[in-house]
């Protein structure tokens, strides 16, 4: 969990404070953009970075 400024949080000081997380959908393509003349490399443990993935983000 990243610990931000934009970070929010809930609860309170007696049951605690917990960061509020919110769907969030990553566009992998974006992050890692390929040359379209580039070699297509492969890992070997299958990292893929084509698509998009649904995850939780805090901050």
């Amino acid at each position: 969990m990243t610990n931000s400024p934009y970070t929010r949080y809930r609860g309170d000081d007696l049951h605690g404070w917990h960061a509020i997380v919110k769907p969030t959908w990553i566009q992998l393509d974006a992050i890692c953009v390929r040359a379209p003349y580039a070699p297509i490399n492969t890992v070997a443990d299958g990292l893929d970075m084509i698509g998009e993935v649904r995850r939780l983000l805090s901050g």
